[in-house]
């Protein structure tokens, strides 16, 4: 039997805290905040705490997407909660692995 789990649970986590600290002004988006979230993405990648197959590459460009997107949010006057929901509307995107379980 097949179950969708998720495996990558600490990376998915921290790349969410990093997307809520720039959503909360906490995190200037600029080349250190993509630098970070690109070393998670590959640091999990290279300890296989993201799912087979995973592109690091693809990831840290599409989540850096969301970054710009909430920078454009944040100018035209969108809430702190408006942009935590994009962020949690975005991080369901996150990978996931199929995990073989004993029936």
């Amino acid at each position: 039997m097949y179950l969708v789990k998720p495996v990558n649970r600490a990376v998915r986590d921290e790349v969410e805290v990093l997307l809520a600290r720039i959503a909360s002004r906490q995190l200037v988006p600029g080349a250190a905040a993509k630098a970070q979230v690109q070393a998670r993405i590959g640091s999990g990648l290279a300890r296989g705490e993201l799912a087979t197959g995973a592109d690091a590459a693809a990831l840290t460009r599409f989540y850096w997407a969301v970054i710009d997107g909430l920078s454009l949010q944040a100018l035209d006057g969108a809430s702190r909660e408006m942009m935590l929901a994009m962020i949690g509307a975005a991080m369901r995107a996150w990978p996931e692995q199929p995990q073989r379980q004993a029936a």
